[in-house]
């Protein structure tokens, strides 16, 4: 919303608010009662013009002036800060940009305040941890003007809780050989629910000697005194665990760079670790094409005319779209089992106790097929997966606890959770094995073996799925607004749940939200999920799922797991190549298969394999779905193909450039039938090498490595190709349909 008024405020008028509303005003008045009237009209919302602005009668506001010309009214006049003699006095409003200035190296916020990141007490703050370090005391005053004093290290209570990165502080004094630990102090955030002092650790620096033995000592006390539970919440725990001790190695270099007598001691490869990190400007550019027009050079620059839109937040997205009075929220019911058989399910007693609770939806209640899928229908829409039913109310928070009160009781079943697991149980998804075979194995000078597992990664697209569904026609067409990469799929679903045709479904999308894959098969059955209430109610229903649902039940990239036996001459060239290659295609086929046939058909990546026997099966796991992504397969199998290519590298001492230029594509039949034709990747990867001086840069990366210890350069050229598509002819083709209208507007709908 943009706020306009006859005119700005000042800054001085900005600093004056009314004592009596708390709004800003211009009488500069600070007697409560005095008579001070703000009119509701002189902040009024306006339109305006995206492409010149037009309408514009002033500077556009963030925030509505309300909200930004409000000032704190405190009688403390220090509230922003005070340098005084025994130290620096920071008020609780100082913004962390202003005191950036002062602790240029620990701050990263721009806006907040230091009192405000001190009382939220977050794991992850910078300043905490610091305060904690430096032996900082906090005054705080409650609202009656009580005021106490508190050390940083006995303020902070728990997550969250308070009394109302790191930071290491180290005291030395010099001896006539040596520097003792007078007083030390070592806190931690982003290890514990509250920012985490190290005491034991401190106890045992104190009075010791400053040298390599107390290092090695502290480290080990350290392990003991900051402790990780390996369920801990925010993932990565053996990394967090090395990194407690990487901080105070690091701490204790930097230190002893400082001491006479210490900074002697350290290996110049060492200081890497001392010396602060600096990363460039970045910088980038975008190149125009420029046409001659009679006499003047024309820059032609197009504008998409949506990207204001975008910018601005003005774009709508399916759960932009506003729920008409009468319609209701969906919220899906879930099973708290990977691998279970459902015993029985609530009726919904339960959940009908809910506020605002309509009605609850399952299996039971579906028209005509419960049976879903893309390729072959072996998924439910309901039952007895990871969707058990949903749940319809009035606001999207009420679906969602009426959805929490289904009662559903299980018997548990062993569940298969990866791949390993799958191929112990011979867990594959029935008629998924492909097998590709090229020439023989032959004679070898070398033969490596070994195992590639590549895991799966979140879409985490912009905008989580999302269906709005509606009835016209008394209740013989089913209209929806979906984010979807398929709108044909969901025509297809719908149909199929409720037994009517397809052409008296209609799904629009006018914009997916991101996608990459994650919206093509997966969206589908959240929109069947969400036509099934609205058909029956007669009422327009919307199902957006959260994003923790969202990354829960739709899956994700495939994981896999490539077993290779790689066949080669002591010169690097390889001779035949043996792979078995799975995926992880979850609880349903999807389009896994066409996934592990293209990762099997890049398996080759751009590199001349003479003999080859390719062999992939798609495992049957307890895990949602998984579904296109990205590259669909292809980076997958290039990836095994440039693992086995480094360890021939490592088992000749060549490197790994040299085995890839050896073993170059040109002119022949691939593993799948394809004659090459016109390649040009010897032309293009020496133009490449050439002009980056590539030489030159791998020269100065070894030499960078070989004086620093801590810190490492790395460069590396990787080849790659764009193999076959899809296995299924029609999608790779597109066509476009164009309207042009009597009025001269085009309308353009385009697809596969």
């Amino acid at each position: 919303m943009l706020y306009t008024g006859i005119s700005s405020v000042s800054p001085e008028e900005a600093k004056s608010s009314c004592p009596s509303t708390g709004k800003p005003c211009s009488c500069n008045s600070n007697n409560v009662n005095d008579k001070c009237v703000v009119s509701d009209n002189r902040y009024k919302a306006i339109s305006y013009d995206e492409v010149d602005g037009t309408k514009y009668t002033e500077k556009e506001l963030i925030f509505p002036p309300e909200l930004l010309l409000r000032t704190m009214t405190s009688e403390f006049d220090w509230i922003w800060w005070v340098n005084v003699d025994d130290g620096l006095v920071i008020g609780a409003a100082v913004s962390l940009s202003d005191l950036l200035s002062v602790l240029r190296k620990v701050v990263t916020e721009n806006a907040a305040s230091v009192g405000g990141n001190i009382c939220t007490a977050s794991l992850i703050s910078d300043l905490n941890p610091l305060w904690m370090a430096v032996g900082a005391k906090f005054l705080i005053i409650d609202s009656k003007g009580n005021s106490r004093t508190t050390l940083a290290e006995n303020f902070f209570l728990g997550y969250r809780k308070v009394d109302l990165a790191s930071g290491m502080c180290i005291q030395l004094q010099e001896t006539s050989e040596s520097w003792v630990v007078a007083d030390a102090s070592i806190a931690y955030g982003g290890v514990a629910p509250c920012s985490l002092s190290a005491k034991k650790a401190k106890g045992f620096l104190v009075g010791k000697v400053w040298d390599q033995n107390l290092l090695q000592d502290a480290l080990k006390v350290l392990q003991n005194d900051i402790l990780l539970k390996d369920d801990a919440p925010g993932g990565m725990v053996e990394f967090r665990k090395s990194l407690t001790l990487s901080f105070l190695f690091k701490f204790f270099l930097w230190v002893s760079h400082q001491l006479d007598g210490v900074k002697e001691s350290i290996p110049a490869s060492h200081l890497s670790a001392v010396h602060p990190v600096h990363h460039p400007t970045i910088t980038g550019s975008q190149d125009y094409e420029i046409m001659k027009h009679g006499h003047l050079w024309v820059l032609l620059r197009f504008i998409y005319l949506q990207n204001l839109r975008f910018v601005t937040g003005e774009a709508e997205y399916a759960d932009d779209i506003q729920l008409p009075s009468n319609g209701f929220h969906a919220a899906l019911v879930l099973s708290r089992k990977p691998h279970a058989r459902i015993l029985s399910i609530d009726d919904g007693s339960e959940a009908m106790s809910s506020h605002g609770f309509v009605g609850l939806f399952l299996a039971k209640d579906v028209l005509a097929h419960n049976k879903i899928e893309p390729v072959v229908y072996d998924e439910e829409l309901f039952a007895t997966e990871y969707v058990i039913g949903v749940v319809v109310a009035d606001t999207h928070e009420n679906a969602k606890a009426a959805a929490r009160k289904v009662n559903v009781k299980y018997e548990d079943l062993p569940a298969i959770l990866s791949i390993k697991e799958a191929i112990n149980a011979g867990s594959f998804h029935p008629n998924a094995e492909k097998c590709l075979i090229k020439g023989d194995s032959g004679q070898c000078d070398r033969i490596i073996e070994g195992e590639v597992h590549i895991g799966g990664q979140e879409l985490f697209y912009l905008e989580p799925h999302s269906s709005l569904v509606w009835t016209l026609d008394g209740g013989n067409e089913v209209h929806m607004i979906s984010s979807t990469q398929a709108p044909q799929k969901h025509q297809k679903y719908v149909s199929h749940v409720l037994g009517l045709p397809m052409s008296k479904i209609v799904c629009k999308t006018k914009r997916i939200g991101g996608g990459f894959g994650g919206k093509e098969t997966r969206s589908a059955f959240i929109a069947a999920a969400a036509s099934l209430p609205a058909y029956l109610l007669n009422w327009p229903v919307k199902l957006t799922l959260d994003r923790d649902v969202d990354m829960m039940i739709t899956g994700q990239r495939h994981s896999f797991l490539g077993k290779y036996k790689v066949r080669f001459t002591n010169e690097g060239s390889v001779l035949a190549l043996d792979l078995e290659i799975y995926n992880n295609a979850g609880n349903s086929l999807d389009p896994s298969l066409a996934i592990l046939e293209r990762a099997m058909f890049h398996s080759d990546n751009v590199y001349y394999i003479p003999n080859m026997r390719i062999t992939g099966k798609v495992c049957f796991t307890n895990f949602p779905s998984h579904t296109a992504f990205r590259g669909f397969g292809g980076p997958q199998g290039m990836l095994i193909t440039e693992n086995w290519i480094h360890r021939i590298a490592d088992e000749l001492k060549m490197s790994s450039e040299e085995i890839k230029q050896i073993n170059f594509q040109q002119g022949y039949i691939s593993h799948y039938g394809q004659q090459l034709e016109h390649c040009t990747l010897h032309q293009l990867w020496n133009e490449l090498k050439l002009s980056c001086d590539f030489v030159k840069a791998c020269e100065q990366v070894d030499l960078f490595n070989s004086h620093n210890c801590w810190k490492k350069r790395a460069i590396a050229m990787v080849p790659t190709k764009f193999g076959i598509s899809f296995t299924t002819k029609l999608m790779n083709q597109a066509g476009a349909l164009v309207h042009v209208y009597t009025d001269g507007t085009v309308l353009v709908t385009n697809g596969v």
